[in-house]
């Protein structure tokens, strides 16, 4: 079997609760207790988070909500990122991006990727403000990876002061956030 298409098998089984405790391999790639990894368990790539931990959630049958680890460590690696958002996609899979630090054994809880996505946002946002008004591509690539961290924290049950689901103005969102108007309370709703 191809390295795509085990990916492509094994997503469906993420969102299991109960892992059947076999370790499955394919070339690089590995499934086990509900995770894809790449080159061995320090590499966690497409894992599960629950949004509230309760052990109702997810439903029979429900992905969850579903991180893919975008700290890419090699060329290879970065192809397997690229199969696991095409498998997803093909799958009708929604799922969001996060960087893990690179630690072996980096719990992959719900509160330690909040904390990941909100850290982000903000250093994003302090980069934002930092531009010159002449690097449009950059601020739009800021802009966009913000929208993305507010959907993924909103999907993960984070409420977000004056963030209805629908950016309108990404731009105000970062401005509001470098002012620290909105950082202590963005902080506080992870917990």
């Amino acid at each position: 079997m191809k390295t795509r298409d085990f990916i492509q098998n094994n997503i469906p089984k993420l969102g299991r609760h109960a892992s059947d405790g076999k370790t499955r391999r394919c070339s690089s790639v590995i499934y086990d207790d509900g995770v894809i990894y790449s080159y061995g368990r320090h590499y966690p790539m497409l894992f599960k988070v629950d949004p509230i931990n309760f052990p109702s959630y997810p439903a029979p049958g429900d992905p969850g909500i579903l991180f893919l680890n975008t700290a890419g460590w090699s060329v290879s690696t970065a192809r397997q990122i690229s199969w696991c958002r095409q498998a997803c996609v093909r799958q009708g899979v929604t799922v969001y991006s996060v960087k893990l630090p690179r630690r072996p054994n980096y719990p992959i809880e719900s509160r330690h990727v909040k904390q990941l996505l909100v850290d982000e946002f903000q250093e994003l946002a302090r980069r934002f403000m930092a531009l010159k008004k002449t690097a449009h591509a950059m601020e739009n690539a800021y802009l966009s990876r913000a929208n993305d961290i507010l959907v993924a924290l909103s999907a993960l049950g984070v409420e977000i002061p004056g963030y209805d689901g629908a950016m309108s103005d990404p731009e105000l969102r970062l401005r509001l956030v470098v002012t620290g108007v909105e950082q202590e309370k963005l902080s506080a709703s992870i917990y």
